[in-house]
């Protein structure tokens, strides 16, 4: 069975918003079960740790103004999932995280990269 996600992954490397998975279902544990990935969306997907609290609503305002969405998980505080769509300028945006780690202030891993966004990367 094919499905589209349609949020962002916090722990899955490689897929992200909007992508085409293929899942098969377990009936004894009552889930689906991840099987391949089938079509990219655009979108790409980072996770965000924050060190501390300071710089979280500075980090929070320019993902939004970037047009960002995100998640965070009650028993993960400091975590957030992170979605980017397509039409994100992302190198530009990764400069700035990439300030921020160098402060100090967060840690970021790039779960999921689209081709646009490879692209932008590299030139």
């Amino acid at each position: 069975m094919e499905i589209r996600l349609v949020n962002t992954p916090f722990f899955a490397r490689g897929i992200a918003f909007g992508d085409l998975v293929r899942v098969r279902p377990d009936h004894e544990r009552r889930e689906l079960v991840f099987e391949e990935f089938t079509a990219e969306s655009g979108h790409s997907a980072i996770r965000i740790v924050f060190i501390g609290d300071a710089e979280r609503p500075a980090v929070e305002a320019r993902l939004c103004e970037a047009g960002c969405s995100w998640e965070s998980a009650g028993q993960f505080g400091s975590l957030v999932a992170v979605d980017i769509p397509p039409t994100v300028d992302y190198g530009e945006l990764r400069s700035w995280l990439v300030g921020k780690v160098d402060a100090g202030s967060v840690e970021i891993q790039e779960s999921a990269l689209s081709q646009v966004h490879r692209r932008q990367l590299a030139s």
